[in-house]
């Protein structure tokens, strides 16, 4: 497993260990840089991400977040879609 922002990865798994205090970093960061377009129940100015983790994979999700302009770009359908509905980014 590989530290990140006090919590633990397991890439065998793929699952996240979060402690409190990562969980806790993990809104904060939510708040600061999500919220203002996302929430987990319903539509806004962007997609309500409320069942997110369960339709995409991880991977998509990360690369989607650093860079939704490179996916669109690369023609990503759900991406183009999304970009398509809301029309920003």
């Amino acid at each position: 497993p590989q530290t990140v922002h006090r919590a633990t990865y397991d890439r065998n798994t793929t699952a996240w260990l979060a402690d409190s205090t990562a969980e806790q970093l993990g809104q904060q960061l939510f708040q600061t840089n999500c919220s203002g377009c996302h929430n987990f129940t319903q539509r806004g100015i962007g997609p309500s991400l409320e069942r997110v983790v369960t339709e995409v994979p991880t991977i998509w999700l990360k690369q989607f977040i650093h860079n939704a302009p490179g996916l669109i770009q690369k023609g990503d359908p759900r991406a183009k879609r999304l970009y398509a509905d809301y029309g920003q980014m």
